[in-house]
Protein backbone atom coordinates (compact mmCIF):
# COMPACT_ATOMS: atom_id res chain seq x y z
CA UNK A 1 0.00 0.00 0.00
CA UNK A 2 1.64 3.61 -1.00
CA UNK A 3 0.00 5.26 1.48
CA UNK A 4 2.23 5.38 4.69
CA UNK A 5 0.41 7.91 6.61
CA UNK A 6 -2.55 10.49 6.33
CA UNK A 7 -3.84 12.97 8.54
CA UNK A 8 -7.26 14.89 7.45
CA UNK A 9 -9.16 17.15 9.08
CA UNK A 10 -12.07 19.93 7.96
CA UNK A 11 -9.85 22.35 7.08
CA UNK A 12 -6.86 20.86 5.68
CA UNK A 13 -5.13 17.19 5.08
CA UNK A 14 -1.67 15.55 4.51
CA UNK A 15 -0.27 12.15 2.92
CA UNK A 16 2.83 10.59 2.93
CA UNK A 17 3.07 8.27 -0.08
CA UNK A 18 5.73 5.06 -0.64
CA UNK A 19 7.50 5.21 -4.46
CA UNK A 20 7.13 1.98 -5.31
CA UNK A 21 5.53 1.83 -9.03
CA UNK A 22 7.41 2.53 -12.13
CA UNK A 23 7.57 5.57 -13.98
CA UNK A 24 5.08 4.59 -16.64
CA UNK A 25 2.47 3.83 -13.95
CA UNK A 26 2.93 6.89 -12.05
CA UNK A 27 2.87 9.05 -15.04
CA UNK A 28 -0.51 8.14 -15.58
CA UNK A 29 -2.04 7.83 -12.15
CA UNK A 30 -0.61 11.32 -11.65
CA UNK A 31 -2.16 12.99 -14.99
CA UNK A 32 -4.70 14.64 -13.15
CA UNK A 33 -2.34 17.26 -11.25
CA UNK A 34 0.90 17.71 -13.95
CA UNK A 35 -0.52 20.65 -15.43
CA UNK A 36 3.51 21.31 -17.35
CA UNK A 37 4.87 18.33 -18.43
CA UNK A 38 7.77 20.01 -19.79
CA UNK A 39 9.19 20.43 -16.60
CA UNK A 40 9.20 17.02 -15.82
CA UNK A 41 10.45 15.87 -19.51
CA UNK A 42 13.62 18.76 -18.24
CA UNK A 43 14.45 15.91 -15.23
CA UNK A 44 17.00 13.30 -16.49
CA UNK A 45 17.58 11.67 -13.34
CA UNK A 46 15.56 8.80 -13.31
CA UNK A 47 14.73 8.70 -9.46
CA UNK A 48 14.19 12.04 -9.53
CA UNK A 49 11.45 11.91 -12.25
CA UNK A 50 9.53 9.15 -10.56
CA UNK A 51 9.63 11.45 -6.94
CA UNK A 52 8.16 14.28 -9.04
CA UNK A 53 5.49 12.17 -10.50
CA UNK A 54 4.68 10.49 -6.71
CA UNK A 55 4.30 13.81 -5.10
CA UNK A 56 1.98 14.92 -7.52
CA UNK A 57 0.18 11.02 -7.39
CA UNK A 58 0.15 11.76 -3.79
CA UNK A 59 -1.68 15.53 -4.62
CA UNK A 60 -4.24 13.44 -6.78
CA UNK A 61 -4.95 10.82 -3.56
CA UNK A 62 -5.12 13.53 -0.90
CA UNK A 63 -7.28 15.44 -3.30
CA UNK A 64 -9.53 13.13 -3.72
CA UNK A 65 -9.68 11.63 0.14
CA UNK A 66 -10.32 15.48 0.94
CA UNK A 67 -13.58 15.69 -1.36
CA UNK A 68 -11.73 18.45 -3.74
CA UNK A 69 -11.49 17.15 -7.45
CA UNK A 70 -7.95 17.16 -8.34
CA UNK A 71 -6.72 19.47 -11.23
CA UNK A 72 -3.77 20.81 -12.79
CA UNK A 73 -1.28 22.45 -11.13
CA UNK A 74 0.39 25.31 -11.79
CA UNK A 75 3.56 27.04 -10.72
CA UNK A 76 3.12 31.01 -9.96
CA UNK A 77 5.65 33.73 -10.38
CA UNK A 78 7.71 32.75 -7.35
CA UNK A 79 7.64 28.79 -8.25
CA UNK A 80 5.13 28.06 -5.66
CA UNK A 81 2.90 24.84 -7.21
CA UNK A 82 -0.83 26.30 -7.00
CA UNK A 83 -4.20 24.82 -7.68
CA UNK A 84 -7.10 26.60 -9.96
CA UNK A 85 -9.52 26.34 -6.77
CA UNK A 86 -8.69 29.24 -5.22
CA UNK A 87 -9.93 28.31 -1.77
CA UNK A 88 -6.83 25.38 -1.19
CA UNK A 89 -3.27 25.87 -0.99
CA UNK A 90 -0.91 23.13 -1.84
CA UNK A 91 2.46 21.99 -1.04
CA UNK A 92 4.31 19.10 -2.39
CA UNK A 93 7.75 17.46 -1.07
CA UNK A 94 9.77 14.49 -1.76
CA UNK A 95 12.94 12.76 -0.49
CA UNK A 96 14.53 8.67 -0.49
CA UNK A 97 11.68 6.81 -1.19
CA UNK A 98 9.12 9.19 -0.11
CA UNK A 99 6.92 12.00 -1.36
CA UNK A 100 3.98 13.83 0.13
CA UNK A 101 1.09 16.56 -0.51
CA UNK A 102 -0.25 19.01 2.38
CA UNK A 103 -3.25 21.08 1.72
CA UNK A 104 -5.24 23.15 3.86
CA UNK A 105 -8.51 25.43 3.49
CA UNK A 106 -8.08 29.41 2.61
CA UNK A 107 -4.65 29.69 4.09
CA UNK A 108 -1.16 28.97 2.52
CA UNK A 109 0.54 24.90 2.89
CA UNK A 110 4.10 24.30 3.33
CA UNK A 111 5.53 20.93 4.03
CA UNK A 112 9.09 19.19 3.65
CA UNK A 113 10.97 16.21 4.24
CA UNK A 114 14.45 15.53 4.95
CA UNK A 115 16.85 12.62 5.77
CA UNK A 116 18.83 12.64 9.17
CA UNK A 117 22.33 13.16 7.70
CA UNK A 118 25.70 14.38 9.47
CA UNK A 119 26.15 16.90 6.83
CA UNK A 120 23.17 19.06 8.32
CA UNK A 121 26.26 20.02 11.37
CA UNK A 122 29.18 22.04 9.44
CA UNK A 123 25.84 23.89 7.05
CA UNK A 124 24.07 24.75 11.04
CA UNK A 125 25.70 28.65 10.63
CA UNK A 126 24.05 29.10 7.43
CA UNK A 127 20.58 27.86 8.41
CA UNK A 128 20.20 28.64 11.98
CA UNK A 129 20.23 31.43 14.51
CA UNK A 130 22.84 31.58 17.56
CA UNK A 131 19.67 30.83 19.51
CA UNK A 132 18.72 27.96 17.49
CA UNK A 133 22.38 26.56 17.20
CA UNK A 134 22.59 26.52 21.05
CA UNK A 135 19.62 24.54 21.01
CA UNK A 136 20.51 21.99 18.55
CA UNK A 137 23.95 21.29 19.68
CA UNK A 138 25.26 19.91 16.60
CA UNK A 139 22.49 16.78 16.97
CA UNK A 140 22.17 15.54 13.88
CA UNK A 141 18.49 14.45 14.53
CA UNK A 142 17.37 18.49 15.65
CA UNK A 143 19.52 19.91 13.25
CA UNK A 144 17.12 17.63 10.34
CA UNK A 145 14.12 18.77 12.21
CA UNK A 146 15.24 22.57 12.10
CA UNK A 147 16.71 22.22 8.38
CA UNK A 148 12.96 20.47 7.15
CA UNK A 149 10.80 23.13 9.29
CA UNK A 150 12.48 25.94 7.74
CA UNK A 151 12.27 24.30 4.46
CA UNK A 152 8.46 24.07 5.18
CA UNK A 153 8.16 27.46 5.97
CA UNK A 154 9.65 28.73 3.46
CA UNK A 155 7.62 27.27 0.68
CA UNK A 156 4.51 28.12 3.19
CA UNK A 157 5.70 31.88 2.80
CA UNK A 158 5.73 31.67 -0.74
CA UNK A 159 8.30 34.32 -1.22
CA UNK A 160 11.94 34.73 -2.30
CA UNK A 161 15.07 36.33 -0.79
CA UNK A 162 14.06 35.38 2.57
CA UNK A 163 17.22 34.09 5.01
CA UNK A 164 16.98 30.94 6.55
CA UNK A 165 19.14 32.13 9.31
CA UNK A 166 17.54 35.59 10.11
CA UNK A 167 13.77 35.56 8.76
CA UNK A 168 12.47 32.17 9.57
CA UNK A 169 12.46 31.37 13.16
CA UNK A 170 11.77 27.54 15.13
CA UNK A 171 10.71 26.43 18.61
CA UNK A 172 11.09 23.02 18.92
CA UNK A 173 10.21 20.91 22.70
CA UNK A 174 13.19 19.67 24.29
CA UNK A 175 12.79 15.91 23.61
CA UNK A 176 11.54 14.90 20.26
CA UNK A 177 9.88 12.32 19.55
CA UNK A 178 7.91 9.78 16.82
CA UNK A 179 5.34 12.73 16.65
CA UNK A 180 4.83 16.33 18.09
CA UNK A 181 4.25 20.02 17.72
CA UNK A 182 6.64 23.16 17.94
CA UNK A 183 6.26 26.90 17.11
CA UNK A 184 7.20 28.67 13.40
CA UNK A 185 7.68 32.36 12.62
CA UNK A 186 8.75 33.87 9.49
CA UNK A 187 9.25 37.30 9.29
CA UNK A 188 6.30 39.59 7.07
CA UNK A 189 8.00 43.05 6.15
CA UNK A 190 8.58 44.53 9.40
CA UNK A 191 6.21 42.04 10.89
CA UNK A 192 6.47 38.21 12.66
CA UNK A 193 3.73 36.16 11.59
CA UNK A 194 3.76 33.16 13.86
CA UNK A 195 1.64 29.91 13.39
CA UNK A 196 1.50 26.21 14.76
CA UNK A 197 3.72 23.22 13.01
CA UNK A 198 3.66 19.44 13.38
CA UNK A 199 6.68 16.61 12.99
CA UNK A 200 6.49 13.15 11.92
CA UNK A 201 9.21 11.05 12.55
CA UNK A 202 9.25 8.17 9.79
CA UNK A 203 12.38 5.50 9.93
CA UNK A 204 15.30 8.58 9.72
CA UNK A 205 13.41 11.03 7.64
CA UNK A 206 11.65 13.92 9.36
CA UNK A 207 8.00 15.16 8.45
CA UNK A 208 7.30 18.79 8.65
CA UNK A 209 4.57 21.03 7.72
CA UNK A 210 1.78 23.86 9.34
CA UNK A 211 -0.74 22.37 11.38
CA UNK A 212 -3.81 20.83 10.23
CA UNK A 213 -7.06 21.05 11.76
Amino acid sequence: MPVVQEELGQRGGWLLWEITESEATLKQEAAACVGNWAEWEEITHAERRRAWLAARRAAVVLAEHMGVTPAPLYKDGFGKPRWPHDDWSVSLTHAGTYAAALMHYRQPSGIDLELIRPKLVPLAPKYLSAEEQQDACDDPTRLCVYWSAKEALYKLHGRRRLSFRTDLHITLPGDLHERGDFRGAYRHETQWEDLEMSYRRIGNYFLTFNAVE
